[in-house]
């Protein structure tokens, strides 16, 4: 919104097949996205001497298999190493001027206005040999001008990041960052550019925004501040003009916060699990135990949040109900019902134009007879987006008609390095960071059903960098205890060269008490998107004395 002046990506998915350099930034996106990375292996591969890929990351992962250079940094670090990047390009004239001038402006702050000189003057700090003494890293100064001259001058970048970017106090800078390189070399509107921001869960697109699912937009992406289209939702719901307030509600750390001092009493929660997902998730089960809270709970499974419900609703699986599945490229997608649903479960409702259309829609697609022809794959050019086509303004081919940007243009943000809330000190010298593993999804309440998979992974382990397992006495298989502020776990060390010196990594879909890391992670957030810092924190790391029993978590 910030930078685009619209929600969700210009390009989508069928730009990797195009693409010429990938970037790929706070993602693994091999075991966090498998099928997508199968494309963009298969590009890779296809291609090995005119293709690159570039993985940004503090751990070695599987995604960095197939990557011409890894980038590793100390945790938090790269908003300077993203910012030394666009250094290069300035500097090195790899910026599209003719793009600039046409589209983009410069801001600043809160959005007060700036220059292009300005820019050039805060970045200037930001060179690639300071940006590698901040990172920390395992690179050299001259990587990062590599990696900007990739980028700048392929044919087709695509950058993909997801919760490494996003899970942040920095989050909003972060991307903000992201797409500033976009704009400034003009990697956007041309078929294999797009900065393609992947979202963590399959229906973010869909039921969190189409449907209104945030507690400061309706439905469709209506502001819920804007009168008429608070109007618009009333009407549709036959509810009487004025009952949907002109204030957002609370958002989800807040929502908790407020349970957790008695300011909320009742809670209805859809689809997930806040016992084991939430951020320093022990402190706000407190209020989930309140005995004056009245807790619903709508899923198809059991779990930790399940146990703590006063009623659990029964959802229909979504192949026991006919609807529509959102995803990242703005496609929706009819899924067809194929089975009955068990005892009460509720079932979905049937889209006519999408039953036409097995591979769905993307939108924008305003018409039936359009929406037929598959949608608009690239958004904001004239004669493939039908609303840049409609609400053209003046005769240049791409038309940025983002409602959040009354100029029309795209937004490049200065935006400086900043630290995490938590970094390691002298009494909790690690950084602890999280992800997924490839078997499991997030809490695991389905993933952890299928005996498979839980055998092929029926525990989560801590990675430590095999020169502080040597320091610490941790050899493979040993029981290490990992400490925060908030809580602790005991966890099998797997000794890798995965996470850089001073980082332990642990995977989080384990429900076992002992094992449950958002026991330990922080529950500060980013103040553009209330989005929690998930992702880093300070940690203690030791081997843990004597025999310790390892039982997996049975779901």
């Amino acid at each position: 919104m910030s930078s685009f002046g619209a929600d969700e990506p210009i390009g989508g998915y069928a730009d990797l097949e195009k693409a010429h350099c990938f970037f790929i930034v706070g993602s693994n996106t091999a075991e966090a996205h498998p099928v997508l990375f199968r494309r963009i292996m298969r590009r890779k591969l296809d291609n090995p001497d005119t293709v690159k890929v570039v993985n940004v990351d503090p751990r070695i992962s599987q995604t960095s298999r197939i990557a011409d250079m890894h980038l590793q940094f100390k945790p938090g670090t790269d908003l300077s190493l993203l910012n030394a990047m666009a250094h290069v390009i300035i500097e090195e004239k790899l910026y599209d001027a003719e793009f600039l001038k046409n589209y983009a402006t410069f801001r600043k702050g809160k959005g007060e206005a700036a220059t292009f000189v300005e820019l050039q003057a805060h970045l200037a700090r930001y060179t690639p040999e300071e940006a590698a003494k901040t990172c920390g890293g395992t690179f050299k100064p001259e990587d990062i001008r590599t990696a900007a001259r990739w980028f700048a001058g392929s044919k087709g970048t695509v950058s993909l990041w997801t919760m490494g970017l996003n899970q942040r106090k920095q989050g909003v800078w972060a991307n903000n960052l992201m797409h500033n390189l976009h704009i400034l070399t003009g990697q956007l509107m041309k078929d294999g550019a797009d900065s393609l921001s992947l979202t963590g869960q399959p229906n973010a697109c869909g039921g969190v925004r189409e449907g209104g699912g945030l507690c400061h937009i309706l439905p469709g992406h209506r502001p819920i501040e804007a009168e008429p289209l608070r109007r618009q939702v009333e009407e549709a719901w036959g509810i009487p003009a004025g009952r949907i307030p002109a204030e957002p509600g609370l958002h989800t750390m807040a929502m908790f916060s407020a349970l957790n001092e008695g300011k909320i009493k009742a809670i209805w929660i859809n689809c997930t699990s806040p016992v084991q997902s939430l951020p320093n998730c022990n402190l706000y089960n407190k209020g989930m135990d309140r005995e004056d809270v009245f807790i619903v709970c709508t899923d198809i499974f059991h779990t930790l949040t399940t146990q703590k419900a006063n009623l659990v609703l029964p959802a229909s699986f979504h192949f026991e109900k006919t609807g529509v599945y959102g995803c990242t490229e703005r496609r929706s997608q009819l899924t067809r019902k194929a089975i009955d649903s068990p005892g009460e479960a509720l079932s979905g409702a049937t889209y006519a134009v999408l039953e036409q259309m097995a591979d769905g829609v993307q939108w924008p697609a305003p018409t039936a007879e359009y929406a037929l022809t598959g949608g608009t794959v690239k958004k904001f050019v004239k004669g493939r987006d039908p609303l840049a086509t409609k609400l053209s303004k003046n005769d240049l081919p791409y038309q940025f008609y983002g409602a959040a940007h009354e100029d029309r243009t795209l937004w490049i943000w200065l935006r400086d390095q900043a630290n995490p809330e938590e970094i390691p000190d002298a009494e909790y010298p690690f950084y602890l960071s999280t992800g997924r593993i490839i078997d499991h999804w997030h809490t695991m309440s389905m993933t952890g059903r299928v005996p498979e998979l839980l055998r092929a992974n029926p525990y989560a382990f801590v990675e430590v960098n095999p020169k502080d397992a040597e320091r610490l006495g941790i050899k493979p298989g040993d029981m290490v205890e990992v400490r925060s502020r908030r809580g602790v776990n005991l966890l099998p060390a797997k000794v890798y060269e995965g996470p850089i010196e001073g980082m332990v990594f642990v995977y989080w879909h384990d429900q076992h008490a002992d094992r449950m890391i958002n026991k330990l992670t922080k529950d500060a957030f980013d103040p553009g998107s209330k989005e929690p810092e998930f992702k880093i924190c300070a940690v203690q790391v030791k081997r843990a004395s004597g025999p310790q029993p390892l039982q997996p978590f049975i779901v």
